[in-house]
């Protein structure tokens, strides 16, 4: 390799200053310990199997594809309130209009 070489120098600046740490190899040390055990540990409580646990074994892909295309009520979008005066599941949505403007024509839509 040539040792002039831009490549080089940036290489051999690393590889001394590793190879001359002290303090700096333990500190590395403990990061990497810490990152290992808060990695198994977020695993374990925070991503839990669910696929294995409610997928029959060989049909893990049909457990998935029925989840994200199964119909499911939509969320009714926070520019949505219901009317006074209206059905239960009757939304309507909030005028666009100007005050004065012809909002009486906007009639209720169910969910």
């Amino acid at each position: 390799m040539n040792k002039k070489g831009f490549f080089y120098r940036v290489y051999d600046l690393y590889v001394d200053g590793f190879r001359r740490m002290t303090l700096g190899r333990v500190l590395w040390a403990v990061v990497i310990v810490k990152l290992v055990v808060v990695l198994v540990v977020l695993k374990l409580l925070f991503f839990p199997d669910f696929i294995g646990r409610h997928a029959a074994k060989g049909n893990e892909s049909e457990f998935v594809a029925r989840q994200l295309t199964e119909d499911r009520p939509l969320p009714v979008p926070p520019s949505v309130t219901t009317t006074p005066n209206s059905s239960e599941g009757c939304y309507h949505p909030k005028p666009l209009l100007p005050e004065g403007g012809d909002n009486e024509t906007i009639s209720c839509r169910p969910f």
